[in-house]
């Protein structure tokens, strides 16, 4: 069990495309595998070429995209998970027959480092960067699971 928010990244293919009731039971039945608390029913709605689904959970959010039998599923929680377990499930659930995973620990800072970035800025903000300001070193690299 990893401690504070954890990231977990999954890429992966499927041999036949999945289908809108297979991404929603998944999102449905995923979180309990995991230890979290759904609070939205899943949504899956069709996009070009795939499907996007999304389901809500009180420590953040899981989702899943297809692009044919391309899977890419993102799951947050801000309380931890076992990333182990929740890898096998999503493999298990999504019929995934190569996938990789990335692990990504997201702790929160101390709260007195948190006030001191905040107060330390123009407007109060601290290190807050705009879209097209980000470079590819301000946001941490994951660990390859």
């Amino acid at each position: 069990m990893n401690p504070g928010g954890v990231h977990l990244i999954i890429d992966g293919q499927t041999a036949i495309p999945l289908t809108v009731s297979k991404v929603e039971r998944f999102l449905r039945h995923f979180p309990r595998l995991i230890g979290v608390r759904r609070i939205t029913e899943p949504e899956v709605v069709l996009v070009r070429g795939g499907l996007c689904g999304l389901v809500v959970i009180a420590q953040s959010h899981i989702s899943v995209h297809t692009q044919r039998c391309t899977v890419w599923a993102d799951i947050f929680s801000c309380l931890g998970f076992d990333t182990d377990c929740a890898f096998q499930a999503a493999q298990r659930l999504l019929g995934l027959v190569e996938c990789r995973a990335t692990v990504i620990e997201r702790p929160m800072p101390p709260l007195r480092a948190m006030e001191t970035s905040l107060s330390g800025a123009k407007g109060g903000l601290g290190d807050v960067q705009t879209p097209g300001s980000l470079s590819a070193t301000a946001v941490a690299p994951g660990k390859p699971y």
